[in-house]
Order: structure tokens, then sequence, then C-alpha cells
């Protein structure tokens, strides 16, 4: 899922375009209302920081930015601009976990196919901390393709980009549109979405794993048996739900017979989710068990 290469290299062969385009271009208001809506003093990731323009702003109103990009030029003009350290990493390389109180995602994920802007969204979710800030721009158009110059670009419409970003918890809080004369001199339509972690939509998402974990262990087996399939099947299909794992049954004893249905969720909205059912009705075993998933 890297970066697109070829991207990349003419990026790196127009740096000197960019630096000017970027030097003439008026301030970013979705920047300024940004910088308003996150945690003061926050950690910013700044992705696909470019020449550092975005950066440069968040030092000077105190943020602590943390600028990547995968193009080896632009790390050395941020670097130049911001006198401070720069990581050259693509998108899939993102692996923090519980980290950033905001990501600047401008002019950057709109480089990636939208099978990988699925699953990239996934990884800055789980990067950011419990309520806090994502914002996105996205070219506005239809489908996939590379523009004069080379650049590979995926075009969104509105619905679209909300479909993908409910899927990956997010909840939009502000919508904004603008346009922009880009590298290759025509006229750009973009669109900006400012973004918070939507919990409610996990929690519905987390019960509808726990459903199809138990559905999907039917037939007659050991306890020891459902007891293996029961931690891989349960893993497997909390990640196909956008979550990322860390699962342990930690508890397995033998009870009575009990509902399936009967599925009590306590801490609903906190760092974990700890729930207690027990076995399908046609599994052939009596017994419950525990286990936590940890939500970020």
């Amino acid at each position: 899922m890297g970066a697109d290469q070829e991207t990349v290299d003419i990026y790196n062969k127009h740096i000197s375009d960019y630096k000017k385009l970027i030097s003439k271009e008026a301030i970013d208001t979705n920047l300024d209302i940004f910088m308003k809506m996150i945690v003061s003093k926050g950690k910013v990731l700044d992705l696909d920081c470019g020449t550092g323009s975005a950066s440069l702003a968040l030092l000077k109103r105190g943020f602590f930015p943390f600028p990547v990009d995968a193009s080896q030029e632009m790390i050395k003009v941020a670097e130049s601009l911001l006198k401070i350290k720069a990581r050259r990493i693509s998108f899939d390389e993102i692996d923090e976990h519980n980290f950033y109180d905001a990501i600047w995602a401008n002019f950057s994920l709109l480089h990636t196919t939208k099978n990988q802007f699925r699953d990239i969204l996934k990884k800055l979710f789980f990067a950011l901390k419990k309520e806090v800030l994502l914002f996105l721009s996205l070219k506005r158009g239809e489908g996939e393709g590379r523009d004069r110059l080379g650049r590979f670009y995926s075009y969104y419409k509105k619905k679209e980009a909300e479909k993908f970003l409910e899927k990956a918890n997010f909840q939009t809080k502000k919508f904004t549109k603008r346009w922009s004369i880009g590298l290759t001199g025509d006229k750009e339509n973009w669109m900006g979405f400012f973004l918070r972690k939507d919990f409610k939509i996990m929690c519905f998402k987390f019960i509808q794993v726990i459903v199809i974990a138990f559905v999907g262990l039917s037939g007659c087996m050991s306890n020891e048996e459902y007891k293996a399939r029961l931690e891989n099947t349960f893993s497997t299909e909390c990640q196909r739900a956008g979550f990322q794992v860390n699962t342990k049954v930690y508890k397995l004893c033998m009870e009575n017979k009990r509902d399936l249905n009967k599925i009590e969720q306590r801490n609903r909205l906190n760092s974990s989710i700890n729930a207690t059912t027990a076995l399908p009705a046609n599994s052939g075993s009596n017994f419950s068990f525990s286990y936590t998933v940890r939500l970020n």
C-alpha cells in the first residue's frame, strides 16, 4: 500500500515549481479554522507536509507538528524551513496509536486509490486520541486517474466521501469547498472535511461483531476447539469491522445454559469495552466467557 512512486518522483522533479506555487497562495482559511478547533499546544500530524508551510503556521501558534512526506525533496525543504525533523514515510507506515491531538491531511490522501483510502482512514482513526480533530481535503469529481503531469488522483463526490468516512467511524463537524490553481496551471476544485471520531458508530459495530463472531461458530465442537476458534474468529471479525484489536479470552468456565441474546455491554464509551455472553445454542457446549476489546 505504499505511496505511488510515479507521483512521488514528479514532486521530487518539480520541487522548485511547487515551492513557488505554495509561496503565492493566500492564507489557508481551513488551516486557520483547524487551529481554532484543536487542543492548545497539541501534537499534530502534518500528513504529506510538502514544503512545511502548514507545520510552520502550527509552530507559530504554539502547536507541536509532526511533519511527514513520501518525497525526499519535500522533506529537505520542510526541514530547512522548520528547523525540526521531518519523517520520510508513506501513508501505510502511520502506526502510532492514541498519540495525536489532531491530524492535518491537506492535499494528501487524494493521491491514494479508493481501496487504500479506506484502509488509511482506519490507521488515522487509531492514531488519534479521543474526540479530537482530523482535517481532510479531497478533489471533487469522479473516478481515478493521472493528471497531465502524471500524478495519480482519486476524485470524490461529497456523498461518496461521506460513506467512506462514516465506515471509518468519523463524523463530519464542518464541510468546506474551495478552488485553486494547481501545479499544472489548471483550476482545481476541492472539498474539506473537519472530522471527529464517532464512538456511537463504533459501539454499534462492536455489537455487530459480537453477533457475527458467535453465530459464525455453529456446529458441535469440544470446549478446547471452541476456545481456539473463538479467538481467531472474533479477532478477524473485529478487524473487518474497523477495529484495531487487542483481544484475549481471559475466562472460560462451565455454566448452565444461557441465552445467546444476553449481551451485557459495560464502560460503553471508555477506552475499552467489556462484554459477557454465552455460546450459541447449537454449539453443543454450555459455558460462557468474558473478553476485552481495546478501542483506543
